[in-house]
């Protein structure tokens, strides 16, 4: 069932690890206050959580949309991982 898959309903501050989302506004699939409440959990388990919102996009990245997910995962890595 959908709710035993929901990852909003097991988290817990001993299983969540920080996480960057990212959704189109527009998802004809997957409504936008699913990654919103998503964030909102994290946050109030004190886990670090960025939430990039594509408001003309769907449930699939454009090109352009893509580019920018892409260079904001590798920012997001380097901040989380950092060169030593």
């Amino acid at each position: 069932m959908c709710v035993d898959a929901s990852p909003l309903l097991h988290l817990t501050k001993e299983t969540s690890v920080p996480t960057i989302s990212f959704h189109g506004v527009e998802d004809p699939l997957v409504n936008v206050s699913q990654a919103e409440n998503l964030h909102k959990k994290l946050q109030s388990l004190g886990t670090l959580s960025q939430l990039e919102l594509y408001p003309k996009e769907k449930h699939g990245m454009s090109a352009s949309a893509a580019v920018d997910v892409f260079s904001k995962i590798v920012a997001w890595l380097e901040k989380q991982y950092p060169a030593k």
